[in-house]
């Protein structure tokens, strides 16, 4: 998360970071329904890598588009969609489990999410432009 979020800021792109972070995730996940014992495990562990490098990449994104009463309304909207999701993401995937007799196909339901995330983020968040920095900014910065 640490790293992740250290490229993201170096870079100055979120939007893709992001979708990096929510492919790896899925990627992550669909592997972790597909392979058995310990390759299982290590599935789990790149799709929490994907998770929580997401997570740093996200939270700047609703200032780059919101701001003043607006950014914050949205940041709780979208605190208040994640704590919902704390609930319904265990409750499909036991719904899943108990539908179809696997946990596996609980997992791709999650990967699924994860790749519209993905997509959402790539179609409906436009990159902030980036302004180059006006001639002989450098030399007054120096001064």
């Amino acid at each position: 998360m640490i790293a992740w979020g250290y490229v993201s800021d170096r870079m100055g792109e979120r939007r893709w970071n992001l979708f990096r972070g929510c492919l790896v995730g899925a990627v992550g996940l669909i592997a972790a329904g597909v392979l058995g014992g310990f390759w299982s495990l290590l599935a789990m562990c790149l799709a929490t890598i994907g998770f929580y490098g997401s997570k740093r990449p996200f939270w700047p994104l609703p200032s780059t588009f919101l701001t003043g009463t607006a950014a914050a309304a949205g940041m709780a909207l979208i605190n208040s969609v994640g704590n919902v999701h704390g609930f319904m993401g265990p409750f499909v995937v036991g719904w899943i489990k108990d539908s179809t007799g696997s946990f596996a196909n609980g997992l791709y339901a999650l990967a699924g999410f994860m790749v519209l995330a993905a997509v959402v983020t790539v179609a409906g968040v436009q990159a902030p432009r980036r302004q180059p920095a006006p001639i002989g900014a450098q030399a007054t910065a120096a001064e």
